[in-house]
């Protein structure tokens, strides 16, 4: 009954297809999934402990609550140095974002994103400044401004 409160269909359709337009997983697979973690839990806690600690392969995430900040000033025209010029717009219902990468007065590197037409202008800004930081982590600039429309 909860999955047909849930999707709101006749009590006729079957529970297969009331869990697929959920998107709840059958309890069989989910009470599989629940056993196969403990198992692994298990087998943790009595392999890899070492002098107190455990080693956990896994991937160190900031906490929520800690926050990094990014400054920001007006913009003052200069040439020297990187310069990322982002921005994001809207025309005829079609979406898109973009960024050009300017080091010294040149342009060096530009990226063009098409977003879907459901797409917000702001979300569209929010993908070019995202591009833009991510193109700066992969070419390795350490230190350049980024130029945003407010």
């Amino acid at each position: 009954m909860p999955l047909i409160a849930i999707t709101k269909c006749y009590t006729t359709v079957s529970n297969e297809t009331l869990q697929v337009l959920s998107g709840c997983a059958p309890l069989d697979l989910k009470i599989e999934l629940e056993i196969e973690v403990a198992k692994h839990i298990r087998i943790i806690k009595k392999e890899e402990i070492y002098e107190g600690l455990q080693n956990f392969d896994c991937e160190e995430l900031m906490k929520p609550w800690d926050t990094m900040s990014i400054g920001w000033i007006y913009f003052e025209s200069s040439d020297t140095g990187h310069q990322i010029y982002t921005d994001g717009s809207k025309i005829n219902n079609q979406v898109g974002a973009a960024y050009v990468h300017y080091y010294n007065g040149t342009e060096t590197d530009s990226c063009l994103i098409r977003l879907g037409n459901q797409n917000t202008v702001s979300m569209a800004e929010v993908m070019a400044i995202s591009k833009a930081i991510d193109y700066c982590i992969i070419k390795n600039i350490r230190s350049s401004k980024v130029i945003t429309q407010p």
